[in-house]
């Protein structure tokens, strides 16, 4: 049994970064996906800089337990070893397991980074692939008997027959992998 997935991030520009010490600021993005931590270039003495990179590639996301992609940008101050925060967007997993596939391209508002700083009207556009898949032999069609063990996914899908349709249904779906767990809400 495999599963394949991989995480794919482009970061494509800023806007309105806050200028740093008075000038515009020599930016960079770094984007944590899991352990792993991948950077853009650094764009030097701009408030609206074009990163313009290739996608940032991570994998086996749903196997390191990934929560969220988090996305900081920074300005690298040449005076000091320790680059300074911009603001920082962090970015639920979530919905990315519950498709087999799904890319999107979207500006997000940047945070306040570690120390509280303003960010205004400073944002991010980020474009980021997801996509997951396992083995096809996995599944069987209802009816049949599979000879592979059952250790993949294990479901039990009720219906909710005789209910208003004016009531919402939720949903709570737990995906079992060996060991691992996740569990989403649905409505």
């Amino acid at each position: 049994m495999d599963i394949h997935d991989n995480l794919k991030v482009k970061v494509h520009a800023a806007e309105n970064l806050l200028n740093y010490r008075g000038l515009p600021p020599t930016s960079y993005v770094e984007v944590t996906v899991g352990p792993n931590h991948l950077k853009t270039r650094e764009i030097r003495d701009t408030n609206n800089p074009n990163y313009g990179e290739a996608m940032l590639m991570f994998d086996h996301i749903l196997g390191d337990n990934v929560q969220s992609i988090i996305v900081h940008v920074y300005h690298f101050d040449t005076s000091k070893d320790n680059p300074r925060c911009l603001g920082m967007v962090i970015i639920p997993m979530d919905t990315f397991y519950n498709a087999p596939k799904i890319t999107f391209t979207d500006w997000y508002d940047l945070l306040p980074g570690e120390k509280g700083d303003r960010v205004e009207n400073s944002r991010l556009k980020l474009e980021i692939e997801y996509d997951h898949d396992v083995d096809d032999d996995l599944f069987t069609p209802t009816g049949q008997v599979s000879t592979k063990p059952p250790n993949f996914l294990q479901a039990t899908i009720l219906t909710a027959h005789d209910l208003p349709f004016d009531h919402g249904i939720e949903a709570f779906v737990e995906v079992k992998v060996d060991s691992f767990k996740k569990s989403s809400k649905v409505s």
